[in-house]
C-alpha cells in the first residue's frame, strides 16, 4: 500500500494523562485535514500485572508500526514522561529501517517533543532520581506509585478557570513507578527529524532543566503550563502542521 497523501499523527500524553486530554489537540489537527489519534502509556492506570518500562515502550512502538503498516507516515507527538519511552520506541524503529521509505513502504517522517524528558545513552532510568528538594510536589508511596501534589498547579496552572482545570483533572489516571532500569540503550532516536516544544510557565518540568535536556537542540518556547496542547491547541496544532511542512 503506497504511504496516504498527509502523514497520521500519533500522541502519546505522559504520565497520569490519558487520550481525552489530547481531544483539544486532536480536535485541531483534525480541522487541518490530519488524522490523528492518542495512546496511554502502559504505566497510566490500574493495571494486573504492573506494567513495566517496556510495556510503554511497546505501546508506543505498536502504535506507530499500526499506522506505518496501513500505509500511513507517521508524525509521532510526545509529551512529558512519554519523550523516554517514546525515544526508546523511535531506537527501534530506526534500526528497523522505518525512517526510510521503501518500495511502497511508509516511514516515520518526524518525533515532536512537548515539555519532554529524554535521557542520554547508558543512563539507568529511576524516577526516585527525580524526588527530592528541587521536587517537593512529587513522590512514590508504599504501593510504588507516583504521586503528585497540588495538580491544579503543577499540570494546569496556565488556565484560568478553576472549573476547567478540574475537569482535566478528574480525567488523570494513576500512574506506577516503574522501578530501576533499564539503561537507556542508545541515541538512533536523533537520526529522526526532531522539533522541541518546550514551556515557559512549567512547574513538572522547569524551563532551566528543559534547556538542559534538549541542549543543543533548537527550541519552540511557548508561554504555558506543562500540558500546552490543552490551554493552546491550535498554536501546538499549528507547530505540528509547520515541522510535518518542513518533512
Amino acid at each position: 500500500m503506497a504511504a496516504a497523501q498527509m502523514p497520521a499523527i500519533v500522541i502519546v500524553p505522559g504520565s497520569w494523562h490519558t487520550p481525552a486530554h489530547a481531544e483539544p489537540l486532536k480536535q485541531a489537527l483534525n480541522q487541518q485535514g490530519y488524522e490523528a489519534e492518542a495512546h496511554q502509556l502502559a504505566s497510566t492506570g490500574l493495571k494486573d500485572p504492573r506494567p513495566t518500562f517496556a510495556d510503554d515502550v511497546s505501546t508506543i512502538y505498536k502504535a506507530v508500526t499500526a499506522k506505518l503498516d496501513q500505509g500511513y507516515d507517521v508524525c509521532l507527538v510526545l509529551h512529558s514522561f512519554a519523550g523516554v519511552p517514546g525515544a526508546e520506541a523511535v531506537n527501534r524503529l530506526t534500526k528497523e529501517g522505518r525512517l526510510e521509505a521503501t518500495g511502497s513502504s511508509a516511514k516515520l517522517v518526524r518525533v515532536i517533543f512537548i515539555a519532554a524528558y529524554v535521557f542520554p545513552v547508558g543512563f539507568i532510568m529511576d524516577a526516585k532520581l527525580m524526588l527530592g528538594p528541587e521536587n517537593p510536589r512529587f513522590s512514590i508511596d508504599a504501593n510504588e506509585m507516583n504521586n503528585m501534589a497540588d495538580t491544579r498547579l503543577v499540570l494546569f496552572n496556565d488556565l484560568t478557570s478553576d472549573d476547567e482545570a478540574q475537569q482535566w483533572i478528574d480525567k488523570l489516571e494513576p500512574a506506577y513507578y516503574l522501578g530501576k532500569g533499564p539503561v537507556i540503550s542508545s541515541d538512533d532516536w536523533r537520526m529522526a527529524p526532531i522539533t522541541v516544544v518546550t514551556t515557559r510557565q512549567d512547574l513538572a518540568i522547569p524551563p532551566e532543566r528543559q534547556e538542559m535536556v534538549w541542549q543543543g537542540f533548537p527550541l519552540i518556547w511557548l508561554d504555558a503550563g506543562h500540558t500546552p496542547y490543552i490551554s493552546q491547541p491550535e498554536r501546538v496544532a499549528e507547530i505540528v502542521v509547520a515541522a510535518l511542512s518542513e518533512t
